[in-house]
Order: structure tokens, then sequence, then C-alpha cells
């Protein structure tokens, strides 16, 4: 009986939130074991963080709404039209290839924002290209920074995480966005 509120909102969710496409409603046998393990609200408050900072990013191409149902973290997901998986699968294999703890306790709520941020890119297909995946992980990090920073939680940072931005900034000519100027943008957008 503990989780049956939580259930309740989950199936509410089911019938509110937005419509998946067709594309992305095919499904894999695979559950988001780290969504799973973690309470609906946390889930929840990153996923439309996550939301909040792309709309604020991208204003020109974001919707009003998210382009994926916070119910979709809570289903099985699928592989992408390019045949690599969904950057919201990417939250199943931090787990499954890394760990069988919570990927909240082990890699920390940092690493969890980052791929929320990937699932709501991946909804929106605003990036396809391979020149674009620079320009995504640089947003992904910097949302992930900005929510450990305003927690007031900096060690929960992996300090190796930024090593591929290195990679990333030689090869591209966008350097990686200042994680202040994302935050102006996001407190514009909610204020």
């Amino acid at each position: 009986m503990r989780y049956l509120p939580a259930l309740l909102v989950a199936i509410g969710l089911l019938f509110v939130g937005n419509t998946l496409e067709p594309k992305q409603a095919t499904v894999r046998s695979a559950v988001p074991k780290v969504v799973a393990e973690m309470e609906l609200p946390q889930t929840l408050e990153l996923y439309f963080y996550a939301c909040g900072v792309v709309k604020a990013h991208f204003p020109e191409k974001a919707s009003d709404h998210c382009p994926v149902s916070p119910i979709a973290l809570f289903t099985p997901l699928k592989q992408n039209r390019h045949g690599e998986y969904s950057p919201g699968s990417r939250i199943v294999w931090l787990n499954s290839a890394f760990t069988h703890q919570s990927q909240i306790s082990t890699f920390g709520e940092g690493v969890a924002v980052h791929e929320m941020v990937h699932y709501v890119l991946w909804g929106y297909d605003i990036w396809q290209d391979e020149k674009d995946k620079c320009r995504e992980e640089d947003l992904a990090w910097s949302a992930a920074d900005l929510w450990v920073e305003s927690r007031g939680r900096p060690e929960d940072m992996n300090p190796e995480w930024w090593e591929w931005y290195e990679d990333c900034d030689s090869a591209t000519d966008d350097p990686r966005p200042p994680t202040q100027k994302i935050w102006e943008l996001i407190l514009k957008k909610t204020s």
C-alpha cells in the first residue's frame, strides 16, 4: 500500500502526459533501473528541470511542452532511427554496465541530470548529426554542473567528466557553453 500513491500518480501521468510519436512508442524489454529506484517526485523534478534547460537554450525550436512524456521514463525504451539506443536508455546502461546499485547513490544526481537532458533532447530531435554530439554533451554536462551547484553539492561532480570536453573544444568552433549563461536563461524563462 505504501507505493499506491506513486503508482496512481504514474498512471495519471500516462493519461495526461504528452503523447509519444509512433517511433518513440516502440519499446524494448529494458526498464530503466535507476528510475525504478528513484522516488517518483525526484524523478519528475529532474525531468522538468531538464525540460527547462532545453527550452531555455533553444527557445526557437522547443515547444511549450516537453516532447516526451515523463511516464516514458517508467516504460521500456527502444533503439532510435539511427540504430542507437535513445539517450534515455543510457540510464539503463549506467546501472547495468557499471553497478547494480542506484545510479543516484553511485554516480550522483549530476549524472542523472546529464542523462535526463539527453533524453529531452532526443525527444525534440534537435541535433541529429555527428558534429552535434559535442554540443549535446556540453549542454548536458553544463546542466548537471548547474544542478549540483544549485544544491550546494559540488562534490557530486567528477572532474574526469570534463576531460572529454578538451577533445570537443579542440574539434569544434563552439566552446563549452558557460554554466552561468545557461542559468541566466533558465531564470529568465521561469521567473
